[in-house]
């Protein structure tokens, strides 16, 4: 099994003079300012970018007037990271000077939604913490589905783009317009229907009890609940197969938290009896207790005709409940929270971390990922690859700018 990040790993060692040479070769930051300015270049002297130099030190509040006095910074700094934070109503780095009497009040913002892998780690069995290998990847690509779906169908959102992190997972930038206004109670109620709103159990972080929300159990649950399934279900028994998911015991107490839900009294006998066949598989297994499920709910549907009582939407809220896109709340709530940008080098791993559509996410290598080291060592398949996503961000951003 392929490990692309593992803790056992050494991490990269990127000098200065990498970076240095980095952003006067390869850094994009003409396309960066003119899909931050939307052809307003006024706006970037209200924006708020963030350099992380040497030593994990931030420089916050900073704010430009021109690409030119951008490119100067960056090539004084040589910062290891730059990060993307709100326009605002005052340059922010005037910040100091005015906070005293007025703040700086948020005008607009893409919204922005970061799903990494490590949070999948109480249902992937391959990898562990921030490891992360081409089985788990499979993980991330279905919370982007989903959450393609969700934003185009649900939102009336159309323009966004993907961005691989650079080690453990992709961000999201939505920039419609109409997202860009949202303010911090509006992305909170997004934020919540994707996730917490639609998913009716989940681990604490103690991980020593189950939080069940309370559903109203109506079919369908949601809308677009059956259109996610569809989009993942595929995928799902992939992945269910490949990790073998009930054969881990926090697997087997989830599957049957929703059972419970769904079938109230039911004796679990014969379920937990299926689950602890050890020689049994996992599709087996599920298929089994689809089987069982459907058989118990004839006879309680003919007994008192409870809508309750549906075994299809039982499996399907399991499977919602592995594969559903697990969102870190702060990016996406608050408009302060500042973000590492297209095209920037991860510190630890090295590689850049490139925008893409979701078809491309689909198609993702990690064989593939542009590197810092081999782009400077004029690799031609880095090189190659690092066009690759760069054209695809002109595109995207020449469409936005042309709208």
């Amino acid at each position: 099994m392929e490990t692309l990040f593992n803790k056992n790993k050494k991490e990269e060692s990127i000098t200065s003079e990498q970076f240095s040479s980095y952003y006067s070769l390869y850094y994009p930051i003409k396309l960066i300012i003119d899909w931050l300015c939307r052809n307003d270049i006024r706006k970037l002297k209200n924006r708020e970018l963030c350099f992380t130099i040497e030593n994990d030190r931030y420089i916050r509040y900073q704010s430009f007037d021109s690409l030119n006095q951008l490119k100067k910074r960056i090539q004084k700094l040589i910062p290891i990271k730059i990060d993307i934070g709100a326009i605002y109503n005052i340059s922010p780095r005037y910040y100091n000077d005015h906070k005293q009497t007025s703040d700086l009040i948020f005008q607009e913002k893409e919204l922005i939604f970061d799903i990494d892998i490590s949070d999948y780690n109480d249902v992937r069995t391959c990898c562990t913490d921030s490891d992360i290998c081409s089985k788990c990847w499979k993980f991330i690509i279905c919370g982007a589905k989903i959450l393609e779906r969700i934003l185009r169908e649900d939102f009336g959102f159309q323009k966004f783009f993907f961005e691989f992190s650079g080690r453990r997972g992709i961000h999201c930038w939505v920039c419609d317009k109409k997202a860009c206004k949202l303010n911090d109670k509006e992305r909170k109620m997004i934020e919540s229907y994707i996730y917490y709103d639609r998913i009716i159990i989940n681990e604490k972080s103690t991980k020593e009890k189950l939080n069940i929300k309370k559903r109203k159990f109506v079919e369908p649950i949601y809308p677009s609940f059956l259109e996610d399934i569809s989009i993942i279900k595929n995928d799902f028994y992939e992945i269910l197969k490949e990790q073998d998911l009930l054969n881990y015991e926090n697997i087997k107490k989830l599957l049957k938290e929703i059972v419970k839900m769904y079938f109230c009294l039911i004796d679990m006998e014969p379920i937990d009896n299926i689950l602890n066949k050890k020689k049994m598989n996992s599709i087996d297994k599920l298929q089994n207790i689809n089987k069982h499920l459907k058989a118990v709910e004839k006879i309680l549907r003919n007994t008192n005709n409870n809508i309750l009582y549906h075994s299809e939407s039982c499996i399907n809220e399991f499977i919602m409940n592995i594969l559903s896109p697990r969102l870190d709340w702060s990016v996406t709530r608050q408009t302060a929270h500042l973000l590492k940008g297209p095209f920037c080098i991860h510190p630890k791993t090295g590689f850049v971390s490139v925008p893409m559509s979701l078809q491309l996410l689909e198609k993702f290598d990690f064989n593939k990922i542009p590197k810092i080291d081999n782009l400077l060592k004029k690799n031609e398949n880095d090189i190659k690859y690092f066009n690759e996503y760069k054209d695809f961000f002109d595109n995207f951003v020449k469409n936005i700018n042309n709208e």
